[in-house]
């Protein structure tokens, strides 16, 4: 279930289900902060312990490990289970292909921990 925090129907219907990737104004990334206040929203509505996905976004330069760490670290302590790259066209330099740019950072893979 996908929505914008903080508005709540979509959050109380994620309570229902097995994961959320919430999203918010702006550039869709929700802070730490914002995560624990969703996440505690949705724990409040639901019913049993199966397993639940939270999905963020952010971006990260990909080629320097630790300040990947520092980014991505605050949200899976936040509750976070999933890391989605932002990639969109936006994000990157002006003068040079945004499409090369993307690439690029695909191609140096996930952030890790």
């Amino acid at each position: 279930m996908a929505g914008y925090w903080p508005n709540k129907p979509p959050f109380r219907r994620a309570a229902r289900w097995d994961g959320v990737f919430p999203i918010v104004e702006g550039d869709g990334s929700l802070s730490p902060n914002q995560l624990r206040d969703m996440l505690s929203y949705i724990n409040e509505r639901r019913e049993g312990d199966s397993p639940f996905d939270v999905v963020c976004m952010g971006a990260t330069p990909g080629d320097r490990p630790e300040e990947d760490a520092r980014t991505i670290a605050p949200y899976a302590e936040a509750g976070a289970t999933w890391w989605v790259e932002n990639t969109i066209p936006e994000r990157f330099v002006r003068g040079r292909s945004a499409l090369e740019q993307m690439r690029e950072r695909i191609w140096k893979g996930p952030p890790r921990i």
